[in-house]
């Protein structure tokens, strides 16, 4: 008996640590994003961020689901390293796959919890799902055909049609980061 708490133990702390490494790793990728949001190449260690998106630690929640939105609009930007050079699951699902599922999985909660990663999931889903043309390549999702209409009706439900991305400085404040330039504060004061 004393072998299992030993190893329930251990197995906490590693998740402990793993959910520590999230949240220190992810804030230091997105150091530079203040100034030049998707225009950045940042990267974050290769982990499974998307298990995490309704993890019960909103911190955890929080810069796993930033990656994802980063890796999105980096892709809109022109720049899909993040998802077309990932291995494949044991599952043999494209990585891709298991973000748009888990993000659909937990809409509710990010939609929740954060209005602003949603709202931009969306929008550049809708951009990268019709096939944005981009320095003369086309950036196109290739997913299967049930997840992607799953995902077309999400965009097509929760995205006004006239929709304009939100300004940075409301990722910004989702981020939890310090804005760099003036116009991305709230007020004038200064204050986020």
């Amino acid at each position: 008996m004393q072998l299992e708490i030993a190893t329930d133990d251990k197995e906490l702390g590693d998740e402990i640590r793993l959910e520590e490494q999230i949240v220190e790793s992810v804030k230091a990728g997105l150091k530079g994003f203040e100034i030049g949001d998707f225009h950045l190449g940042l990267s974050f260690p290769q982990l499974p961020y998307y298990q995490y998106f309704n993890h019960s630690n909103i911190e955890v929640r929080r810069y796993s689901i930033a990656t994802f939105v980063v890796r999105l609009g980096n892709w809109k930007e022109g720049s899909s390293f993040h998802f077309s050079h990932t291995e494949r699951t044991k599952l043999n699902q494209p990585e891709l796959e298991l973000y748009i599922q888990t993000f659909l999985k937990s809409k509710e909660m990010i939609k929740k919890d954060f209005p602003s990663m949603y709202q931009y999931v969306l929008f550049f889903s809708k951009i990268l799902l019709e096939g944005s043309a981009i320095r003369g390549q086309i950036w196109k999702f290739r997913m299967a055909y049930p997840l992607k209409k799953e995902l077309k009706n999400e965009i097509d439900y929760n995205l006004n049609v006239k929709s304009v991305l939100l300004s940075t400085k409301y990722l910004l404040k989702e981020f939890q980061f310090q804005p760099f330039f003036s116009s991305d504060y709230f007020d004038i004061s200064g204050g986020i």
